[in-house]
């Protein structure tokens, strides 16, 4: 398999669990020419899967950065359109593809790493493994795992494809799971695609976007000043100085203001349609003020208001912020700024 394979990196779910890949049997890369890598069958049983989710979410209280990973809901939520019954009962984890066990346990010890090529692994998080389900063992595609952990939930889902680089300014903040992420669904062609496009729902991208990083622009994510520039950054303890300015997972041409607990306890948050667009603002720009509203986590806005942010691109990696309570009509810095970086 590779020393690369058998050095299995974890970082996702913020410092919960980290990102997962997952891959085909042949190895070869999905979307170049030439064969196409292919998942040979679903992580869940097709009428237990209620929602798929794309790339790029914020999953988890407190996170604002896009998770690295996918969700695959048993148990609908409203993410994902109409509900799905929920039908109760265990649910049967399935290996998507052949390969070797190379990781076991996890943080939340209900992790499984499966490397199915020297260049492609999968992971699932919130599964309670069987028994035999060790480091070293080779599964077939369709091969039990266990069971989800929790059927009020799901699994998450992910794959770490090392022939695939997104292009985060900052390389160095991200751990290998992040920088090589890519999601299930191109991984699958034919019915098994079908019905995985299906329950992601009606988005213009089901695998959605994970890097919204533009040099010189404001868009994309962005560190408190003195956070390691290490793949520490990503992980939960520096989630507070964590800040993005990106588009929705789900409709991705709708802006999107993420501000870490930093920021009055952290909001997912948009702005005012007519506010500036995010990879149009650079340092020739004038501070910026955003007038920002909540987000739900089905990607709608709520009627909340949040406060004003003023922001301003001092140079091309170090922005000036400060959150103002309140809708402040023209706001101006303040001792309070704080700095953020690539």
């Amino acid at each position: 398999m590779g020393a690369r394979l058998m050095n299995t990196r974890w970082g996702w779910l913020g410092a919960m669990v980290l990102g997962a890949v997952v891959s085909a049997c042949d190895g070869t890369m999905p979307g170049g020419n030439g064969p196409t890598a292919l998942f040979a069958a679903l992580p869940l049983p097709a009428d237990r899967i209620a929602c798929v989710h794309p790339l790029g979410e914020v999953v988890l209280p407190g996170q604002v950065i896009g998770a690295n990973f996918s969700r695959w809901d048993v148990h609908e939520r409203g993410a994902c359109g109409a509900p799905i019954p929920f039908t109760g009962g265990p649910v049967p984890v399935f290996a998507a593809a052949g390969g070797t066990v190379v990781t076991v346990g996890g943080p939340d010890g209900r992790t499984v790493t499966v490397a199915v090529s020297e260049n492609i692994e999968y992971t699932y998080t919130g599964v309670a493994l069987d028994g035999f389900i060790r480091e070293g063992t080779d599964v077939p595609a369709g091969q039990r795992l266990g069971l989800v952990a929790n059927p009020d939930s799901g699994i998450a889902f992910g794959i770490t494809d090392y022939t695939k680089v997104n292009a985060w300014i900052a390389t160095a903040r991200y751990p290998d799971s992040y920088r090589h992420a890519r999601h299930p669904v191109e991984f699958y062609e034919g019915a098994l695609r079908t019905q995985v496009v299906m329950r992601i729902g009606n988005i213009a991208a089901p695998a959605g976007r994970l890097v919204w990083d533009v040099d010189g622009r404001l868009s994309g994510n962005w560190f408190r000043e003195f956070t390691p520039r290490t793949a520490e950054a990503v992980t939960a303890p520096w989630w507070e100085g964590h800040l993005s300015f990106r588009g929705d997972a789900r409709f991705p041409d709708q802006p999107r203001i993420g501000l870490g607990t930093l920021f009055a306890g952290g909001c997912r948050c948009a702005p005012r349609s007519v506010e500036p667009a995010f990879d149009g603002v650079t340092p020739q720009t004038a501070p910026v003020a955003y007038h920002l509203v909540r987000v739900r986590t089905d990607g709608t806005l709520t009627s909340e208001f949040f406060g004003t942010l003023l922001v301003e691109l001092v140079a091309i990696d170090r922005l000036r912020v400060e959150l103002f309570a309140g809708d402040v009509p023209a706001p101006v810095f303040s001792a309070a700024a704080e700095h953020f970086v690539r």
